[in-house]
This record gives structure tokens, C-alpha cells and sequence, in this order.
């Protein structure tokens, strides 16, 4: 009888589950932890779009930074010629260019072409300041498709297109001149014959010039360029960008950003 006691007092204490856990304190512990991982999860989503719209930011604003620089450098320098040839050197081309090909079109998009008697890749005195249009004198700038969706900035010195800037949506160019009165002008090429023709206000008002403008009377010109993310982003929605007389850009899902500078032509006045 004693070694039976002894039995079932073993078998009362070894079947006891009292430090265990039970059935409701296993399932609340898992809807914490599913609480704690759906917010650990959401927070590493929402840390991974915030990171890839700042990437898309800077890489939009770098490249619009490194298309203007480039394109000022040029700018700056047209119609430089020592020997006075003003019907060749200046901005020479504004007409429209299309994006698959560079060629000039009605249906392009807006295009430049200045020229200037120097050659930085080439000091001889042989091809600078010579009063002829050597190669490389003569840059062309403008927007070519790059098969992804969108176009790229290219710049033409007659051979090979160099790449400038990826993913530059469009361009836009509008040129001053100086009146009778010495005021400053502004005005574009709406029909595609290299001659300004339609005046442009500040609030981008247009109205046609009475005698269209030579292009060796500009001296200056407001370069517009819209940068466009690759791909769309979710829960947003972009404003309109107007870009000299382009139809408005944007209402998308497409962040964009818009550099705009004025360059002065310093030999215009010369």
C-alpha cells in the first residue's frame, strides 16, 4: 500500500501543467506578433519608396544640372568669329527635329543649333578663328528616343550623337531680341521656318509678331528642360508642366522635374 501511495503521488505532481502555456495565451501571443511583423513589414516598404523617390529625385535633378551646364557652355559662345561672319556663325537652326531620327519636321519636337568659329577639342590655328564652319564648330541639341519609353538628350557635332542626358521627356527653347526701342523680346518659331514669328508674355500669353525675327537678332535664350522618372509611382499624381508652346505634360503618375535657365548670347551685341 505504501509503494502504491508513493505511485500516485508521482504520477499527480509529473502530470501538473501548471508553468505551461494555455490555448488562448498561445493565440494572442501569435496576433501580437503578427501585429508586430505587419507593422515592421509596412515600415520597411514604406522606408524602400521614400529611399527610390529620393534616388528618382537626384537622379532627375542631376541630369537636368549636367544637360544645362553643358548646353550653357555652348550657348555662351555662339557667334563667336573673329572675322566678323555673322550669317554664319550665332544660332544658326531652331527648327523641330523628330525623336527618331533628328531630322527636321513640323512633327518634331523643339531643336538648337548654335555655331561659333572655335574648336575647344581642337586649338590649331588652322580651324580657329579661321572664318569657315569647321567640324565640330556646330553642336545640335536635341531629344532622340531611346527604345524605353522615353526620349534622351543628344548632342550632334555631325557625327555620332553623344548622349548629354537620359530620360529628358521634352525640351523647350524661347528666344530674346531687342526691339527698335532696345526692349527685350521674347518670342519662337511656331511654324518651323528658322524665323521667330509669335510673341511670348511672362504668363505665357502668345500673340504673332508683325514681321517675323532673324535669328541673328536673338540674344538670349530661355532653355527649358523636363525631366521624367522610368517608372510610376504609386499613390501620386503629378501637376501639369507647360513648356514654351508644348501641349501641357503630366496628370500621371510620373514624377518630373523642370529646370529652366537663361543664357545670354555674350557675342550677340558685337
Amino acid at each position: 500500500m505504501k509503494k502504491l501511495n508513493y505511485k500516485k503521488k508521482f504520477l499527480s505532481v509529473f502530470c501538473r501543467n501548471e508553468d505551461g502555456f494555455t490555448l488562448v495565451e498561445l493565440l494572442i501571443a501569435m496576433v501580437v506578433a503578427a501585429i508586430v511583423g505587419g507593422a515592421m513589414v509596412a515600415n520597411y516598404v514604406s522606408q524602400q519608396r521614400s529611399a527610390t523617390m529620393v534616388r528618382q529625385v537626384a537622379q532627375m535633378q542631376q541630369q537636368l544640372r549636367g544637360a544645362l551646364f553643358i548646353m550653357e557652355s555652348d550657348i555662351r559662345v555662339a557667334g563667336f568669329n573673329p572675322q566678323n561672319i555673322t550669317e554664319v556663325f550665332g544660332v544658326t537652326d531652331i527648327r523641330r527635329r523628330l525623336i527618331e531620327d533628328g531630322t527636321p519636321s513640323t512633327e518634331g519636337i523643339p531643336a538648337l543649333m548654335v555655331a561659333y568659329d572655335w574648336s575647344p577639342g581642337n586649338p590649331s590655328p588652322a580651324t580657329t578663328g579661321n572664318g569657315v564652319l569647321d567640324p565640330g564648330e556646330s553642336p545640335i541639341y536635341y531629344l532622340l528616343d531611346n527604345g524605353r519609353g522615353l526620349t534622351d538628350l543628344m548632342r550632334d557635332l555631325g557625327g555620332d550623337p553623344q548622349l548629354v542626358a537620359e530620360n529628358i521627356e521634352a525640351m523647350a527653347f524661347i528666344f530674346a531680341y531687342r526691339d527698335d526701342n532696345g526692349d527685350m523680346v521674347w518670342a519662337m518659331d511656331t511654324n518651323n521656318d528658322n524665323r521667330l514669328d509669335t510673341r511670348i508674355d511672362d504668363d505665357g500669353n502668345t500673340t504673332p509678331l508683325t514681321a517675323a525675327v532673324a535669328l541673328d537678332n536673338i540674344v538670349a535664350i530661355r532653355v527649358q528642360l523636363l525631366a521624367r522618372a522610368p517608372n510610376p509611382s504609386r499613390n501620386f499624381f503629378s501637376q501639369q508642366f507647360f513648356l514654351g508652346d508644348l501641349p501641357p505634360i503630366g496628370n500621371d503618375a510620373f514624377r518630373r522635374r523642370l529646370l529652366e535657365r537663361v543664357i545670354e548670347i555674350r557675342n550677340a551685341d558685337l
